[in-house]
């Protein structure tokens, strides 16, 4: 058994990536049993983000890959694709706002 609610309670940090990297050893180490709590008020979500770290860990490790590619829940700050236009599409947003900037002069 290993007990997670210490980390992810009184660490100054988003439990989402903790979550992510104590799972990540928990798969690793073939641990089955985990101790999770969510106490404080910036831990209102960590146990399901353990629900879905657990999850992913466990697919990656099953599937013998990265832990890439499964489930967005853990991405919090960042998109996995953060830049959805492609160079042709600005462009083209670009010149139907100049057309509409000079509409408005």
């Amino acid at each position: 058994m290993m007990g997670i609610g210490n980390l992810t309670e009184l660490t100054d940090a988003d439990t989402n990536g903790i979550n992510a990297l104590l799972f990540g050893m928990i798969s690793e180490l073939d641990i089955n049993a985990v101790l999770a709590t969510s106490v404080s008020p910036h831990a209102v979500n960590a146990i399901a983000e353990a629900d879905v770290a657990r999850r992913i860990m466990y697919a990656a490790k099953s599937d013998d890959r990265l832990p890439r590619g499964y489930c967005n829940g853990l991405l919090g700050l960042h998109d996995r694709r953060p830049f959805t236009y492609s160079c042709a599409e600005i462009q083209e947003m670009l010149r139907r706002l100049k057309i509409l900037a000079l509409e408005f002069k």
